[in-house]
């Protein structure tokens, strides 16, 4: 119990993890992040592919492709990717 108090590994809630102490912490919480985007990502992709393909349903086509545009850079900050400097792909 005084390892986990002090900030060691016991078991416990999480709340004495030190992410300076735990070399692997930060990459496993932006890996997860990662995993989780790159998942929703997908199923907004799959939106977009039904909605342009039914051709009939214009606002399903600019909601997905919104969340889409609100997705990649939510990753790209996560993994701390820098936007271009003169707005270029």
């Amino acid at each position: 119990m005084a390892e986990a108090e002090a900030g060691g590994s016991g078991g416990g809630g999480g709340g004495g993890i030190d992410p300076t102490a735990c070399a692997t912490y930060n990459y496993d919480v932006i890996n997860t992040g990662r995993e989780v985007l790159a998942q929703v990502i997908t199923i907004i992709e799959g939106n977009l592919t039904l909605a342009v393909n039914a051709m009939i349903d214009k606002p399903a086509v600019e909601a997905a492709a919104g969340l889409l545009m609100e997705a990649y850079p939510d990753l790209d900050e996560l993994l701390g990717a820098a936007a271009p400097e003169n707005g270029a792909a």
